[in-house]
């Protein structure tokens, strides 16, 4: 098979990947004129209202890539996937990507596969990101493209510029990235938080010291759901789960008020957290959306 490269965006100014020899499947002959992949809609999802509207406004207001930021646990993955469900009409095309160690595993992945064939009869990483990449590109309509919990920065600013510019990108990362216009995810208000907690939590109500709880933990999402499930399985009081912050020296609120944009401040949040789910928790039997803030 003679050598070839793909063009992206359709123009031959956007971009080109280089020349592959021996390619073992032909890119051009899967058409697809729209897909909508399957993603679960989260079970529970409190408030969150305005951030989903901003969400969909800058999608609109700003071509390519929009970054969705905030630190580990807060609800990333949640937003984006309530808005995935919630905005699906008015895209013609949807994707769902959970990122792994690079963009071209993730595009290996088992479920991309079982969208683009083309993928199966890749021999390389490579090779299928070429592959669905000339795919994407000739589908028309208001598509976006969703990366999920994006580790690597500098991988995905590198091939970014390949990928078709017919499709809006929503990435969802812990890092800032200065490159891309970027919503930041901010605490749960008041409200939203109460609800969350009392979903899990049935020994009592009682919303002053629940409301010192959120302060210490500023109000962090994850945390917040962990609490409210070990305290209410052990029984106990909602003024036991603040003694055990204060004894631990858990105070947040300093911290949360400077952490947008601010690395340090992300990683004393982290750390801190891991402190007290480490002494609430045997963390070995948390779920791994649950264990995300710990890595």
């Amino acid at each position: 098979m003679p050598q070839f490269g793909i063009w992206v965006g359709g123009e031959k100014n956007i971009g080109y990947i280089a020349n592959v020899e021996n390619l073992h499947y032909d890119p051009y002959k899967e058409t697809i004129t729209a897909l909508k992949m399957d993603v679960d809609r989260p079970s529970t999802f409190f408030g969150r209202d305005d951030e989903l509207l901003r969400l969909d406004t800058l999608l609109d207001e700003h071509e390519n890539v929009l970054l969705l930021n905030g630190i580990g646990g807060i609800g990333k993955t949640t937003v984006a996937k309530e808005y995935y469900h919630r905005y699906a009409t008015k895209y013609d095309s949807l994707i769902w990507l959970d990122y792994r160690e690079s963009l071209f595993d993730s595009f290996m992945s088992k479920k991309m596969q079982s969208y683009f064939h083309i993928i199966k009869l890749a021999q390389s990483a490579e090779e299928a990101f070429m592959g669905v990449v000339k795919t994407l590109s000739q589908i028309e309509g208001n598509n976006l493209f969703v990366i999920d919990n994006l580790a690597n920065i500098n991988d995905f600013i590198k091939y970014e510029r390949y990928l078709p510019k017919n499709w809006k990108y929503l990435v969802t990362s812990r890092s800032n990235i200065e490159e891309y216009e970027t919503l930041y995810l901010d605490r749960l208000d008041e409200e939203s938080a109460k609800k969350l907690f009392y979903k899990y939590y049935k020994v009592e109500k009682d919303d002053e010291t629940l409301s010192r709880i959120f302060q210490r933990v500023a109000y962090h999402t994850l945390t917040i759901e962990m609490i409210a499930k070990s305290y209410n399985k052990s029984k106990e009081k909602l003024s036991k789960a603040y003694n055990d912050l204060e004894k631990l020296g858990i105070n947040l609120c300093d911290i949360e008020v400077r952490v947008e944009h601010n690395i340090d401040a992300q990683k004393e949040i982290k750390h801190t957290i891991e402190k007290y789910l480490k002494f609430i928790f045997d963390t070995s039997t948390l779920q791994d959306k649950e264990t995300l803030i710990l890595k």
